[in-house]
């Protein structure tokens, strides 16, 4: 029974996943690299938009929409303020084990806490990201992102340091 409601709800039977598991995990170990920065990171507040789908189109479309939800929403809203402020990314999951629909990414801005009420009534979303310690990488370039995020998950993989509250993000 296990072995269909697996296949069922991943479209690939446990053993396929173990091997591709495995091989992925394999991958990471193969592209070593020096050890991340663990910056502490003050507690944030950010609005956001979130799309679901596969990365490729999703992430496309979240900062589209946030982008057009600012320029719509912001007539009576400073938006200046954010020119200087971060972005952030948030991918919520793994496309080798989600569904396509119900995979999630999250296009945010950094916004003062002060602000946060005045955006959530104009339709955004909005999240705390708390204080703690943060694996950093840096990198340049479109070609290289691929390489960071196997570089940095091998790690964190390695170190046994995955948090299960907190999606992984970028700034």
């Amino acid at each position: 029974g296990f072995n269909k409601a697996f296949k069922k709800v991943f479209d690939i039977c446990p053993s396929d996943y173990r091997k591709r598991h495995l091989e992925m995990l394999l991958a990471y170990k193969q592209n070593r690299m020096n050890s991340p920065v663990i910056k502490q990171g003050d507690s944030v507040y950010v609005i956001y938009v979130c799309e679901y789908g596969r990365y490729e189109e999703s992430v496309l479309k979240s900062w589209e929409n946030l982008s057009k939800l600012l320029n719509d929403k912001s007539a009576n809203l400073d938006i200046s303020s954010f020119l200087d402020m971060e972005l952030l990314a948030f991918c919520h999951h793994d496309p080798e084990t989600t569904p396509d629909n119900e995979i999630r990414y999250d296009a945010a801005i950094v916004c003062p806490k002060e602000n946060l009420k005045e955006y959530e009534e104009k339709g955004f979303e909005s999240r705390n990201i708390p204080s703690g310690d943060f694996a950093m990488i840096t990198y340049k370039g479109d070609s290289q992102a691929l390489k960071a995020w196997r570089d940095l998950y091998s790690w964190i993989i390695e170190k046994n340091l995955e948090c299960k509250d907190m999606p992984a993000f970028e700034k």
